[in-house]
């Protein structure tokens, strides 16, 4: 077993004396630009924006029923590593369900990749 971070299985190869493989002859080349957007790709984030902006989302699935999300923000960064974390019941599908636009809230405001989710998701898709 190892103590080196980032080892998932606890064991470790020393990866110092192995040479970079050099590409076949019949191999692509790699690409330097990515392909431009085109109308039916989703949506891409702008450099420096955020990827998700939520303030105070607030979502219930009834009146007599507590809110699935009360007051719920967050902001995710492009180049971080985020992730959604809880107990059964806390509200997790239920905001994925917000992002990917397949409900609305009743209060607070949500973009993603500086859209709506709510009133633009076949920009977002």
């Amino acid at each position: 077993m190892s103590d080196r971070p980032g080892s998932a299985t606890g064991q470790s190869r020393d990866l110092g004396s192995q040479r970079e493989a050099s590409p076949s002859p019949d191999a692509p080349a790699p690409a330097t630009a990515p392909a431009p957007a085109s109308p039916d790709m989703p949506a891409s984030p702008r450099e420096g924006e955020p990827l998700v902006v939520a303030q105070g989302l607030v979502l219930r699935y009834g009146k007599a029923l507590p809110p699935a999300l009360n007051g719920v923000s967050a902001l995710v960064l492009p180049g971080r590593i985020t992730g959604l974390v809880g107990p059964d019941g806390a509200g997790k599908t239920s905001l994925m369900r917000l992002l990917a636009g397949l409900m609305h809230q009743q209060a607070g405001s949500l973009r993603v990749l500086g859209l709506d989710p709510a009133t633009q998701p076949r920009e977002l898709h």
